[in-house]
């Protein structure tokens, strides 16, 4: 896994990241040359963890939002938003939130 995130890097687009929006319908993802949109049905579990949130689509496939990158206002936003979903029926779960 390490190589391949290495590799990923050097690549035009590891090399510019990319900006995350979420609101009430999910979660918007834009980089050099795509915007990506996905609803919260979409993901099967969100993970509030330490080092930041995975948002889990399937196994093996999950998109990672460091902590480093948030702040506290936002941190707090997207846990209301996760929660708000939750509830809603439309992120299942696996794990307690």
């Amino acid at each position: 896994m390490d190589a391949y995130r290495a590799a990923y890097v050097e690549t035009p687009i590891g090399k510019a990241g990319c900006d995350f929006e979420f609101d009430e319908a999910g979660m918007k993802q834009t980089g050099p040359g795509y915007n990506v949109v996905f609803g919260w049905d979409m993901f099967v579990e969100v993970v509030d963890a330490q080092t930041g949130f995975m948002l889990w689509m399937k196994p093996f496939s999950a998109v990672k939002l460091p902590i480093r990158f948030l702040d506290d206002e936002n941190i707090a936003a997207l846990r209301t938003l996760v929660q708000q979903a939750r509830d809603r029926g439309l992120i299942k779960g696996v794990s307690a939130a």
